[in-house]
């Protein structure tokens, strides 16, 4: 290192002296001619101290981060300058944010810059801008964006770009495209993968990605036999139809049998003056529940717990549980069933069926015939959502259970309602708060 720095400073003193001589020996020895010379010896300084300066640790770790071919939603610098860009386009549509507008700001670049110059950065920009203008969902506007790329210049056509992602910058575009309409459950069709295959030529990364996307996202969204509702269809849902097609995911897949059903406390009978809530209640219990609830010991009492928490992909839904303190013969005859289905107790199963089948220790270690309702955690009667969830609306539900099985009229029911959770924030506004913050700091 040191012989390096001396190599270097000798480089410096020799260029420095025929920089001089030459200035000088052209020049007078006026003011300007001196000037000259200093901003001559300052430029050279610039350039050899560039070379000997090592780079920040921060530096380094950022183009680690980063690799090769750097992604263009990462890269600050060129996301602000081209912000100034897109913004153009949209803000002249502020008034009314909708797909037609979105559809036409696209079209106003296509018509107002024929040569297509900076058009990542307006594709990138649109891709901020879609969920502003409800575009998102919309298969339409993303063959729009993509029809922005220009067709021919960025083809691949050998076997050698295909494999080494020839264009990558302009692949990695459409690749965000196509992973953003994979996060909205947008699926696309074969004329959106021939467009890409038009683009960007047969068997590139992006076309891959694509065909990929055409051959599995329609299986997945088929495969399930209760479907969870599109974001376009869940935006314009009611929280009443949320709740139902919670509960129809949560209990139609344990038992085919439960029986959903809506209510309302303004058409109820036994609705009292003091404490009415006017709301909804969706209740789902199948025959198999009602047996257990008219079966249970009238000694236990029943608890009504709650709420607690799923999803309907962006939509949270509180739901409360009607259930019993664990029975410990349930728990028995559950352990029972995991010994059945252990492999060594099989063998021992069948050592003694063949030797006594009328044995019985082999007539014990049968498997118990239990309900999926029977859990080691308690018996589950029934599964309910109300508009308010406070303990009013539980009250009614519990007077639309009476009615349904008489014998809950003699059972002891004990509210156990939790505070709703606080821990629940909203991620984008975290987001902007963070970087105010740091700005601030900066």
């Amino acid at each position: 290192m040191a012989r390096r720095l001396l190599t270097l400073n000798l480089q410096l003193t020799s260029l420095n002296a025929l920089a001089c001589r030459r200035l000088l020996s052209s020049a007078s020895n006026d003011d300007k001619s001196l000037k000259k010379v200093e901003k001559t010896e300052e430029k050279i300084l610039q350039k050899y101290l560039r070379k000997i300066r090592p780079k920040d640790e921060e530096e380094k770790e950022e183009e680690e981060r980063k690799g090769p071919f750097k992604n263009y939603f990462e890269d600050e610098e060129r996301n602000k300058s081209a912000i100034v860009f897109y913004e153009e386009y949209f803000d002249k549509n502020t008034k009314q944010k909708d797909r037609d507008n979105f559809m036409s700001a696209l079209e106003a670049f296509r018509v107002t810059n024929p040569t297509k110059n900076l058009y990542l950065d307006f594709i990138y920009g649109a891709l901020l801008k879609m969920k502003e203008y409800n575009a998102h969902t919309h298969l339409e506007a993303y063959r729009k964006l993509m029809e922005i790329f220009p067709i021919g210049p960025i083809k691949c056509l050998t076997k050698w770009q295909r494999d080494n992602m020839h264009f990558p910058r302009h692949q990695n575009c459409a690749i965000q495209i196509l992973e953003q309409m994979e996060r909205n459950g947008v699926i696309l069709d074969e004329d959106f993968v021939r467009l890409t295959i038009k683009i960007f030529g047969d068997w590139t990364h992006v076309v891959r990605k694509a065909k990929r996307q055409l051959y599995w996202l329609p299986k997945f969204k088929n495969s399930n036999p209760y479907p969870i509702p599109s974001i376009e269809k869940l935006e314009n849902m009611k929280d009443i139809e949320i709740a139902f097609a919670a509960l129809e995911r949560m209990c139609m897949s344990a038992d085919n049998a439960t029986r959903i059903e809506a209510y309302f406390t303004d058409d109820l009978e036994e609705k009292t003056k003091d404490n009415f809530e006017s709301t909804w209640i969706v209740t789902a219990q199948s025959q198999k529940q009602a047996e257990l609830l008219k079966d249970h010991k009238k000694s236990i009492p029943i608890f009504v717990e709650g709420p607690f928490i799923t999803w309907i992909r962006s939509k949270m839904v509180e739901y409360f549980v009607m259930k019993t303190d664990p029975d410990p013969e349930i728990i028995e005859k559950i352990k029972q069933n995991e010994n059945y289905d252990d492999l060594d107790q099989n063998f021992k199963n069948l050592h003694n069926m063949f030797n006594d089948p009328f044995r019985d220790e082999f007539s014990k270690n049968k498997k118990s015939d239990l309900s999926v309702h029977e859990l080691t955690d308690g018996t589950i009667f029934a599964l309910c959502c109300t508009g308010t969830g406070t303990k009013t609306s539980l009250f009614y539900w519990t007077k639309i259970l009476e009615k349904q099985i008489s014998e809950l009229k003699d059972f002891i029911i004990v509210y156990k309602i939790k505070p709703k959770p606080s821990f629940l924030v909203d991620l984008d506004k975290l987001k902007n708060d963070f970087k105010e913050n740091q700005q601030k700091s900066n």
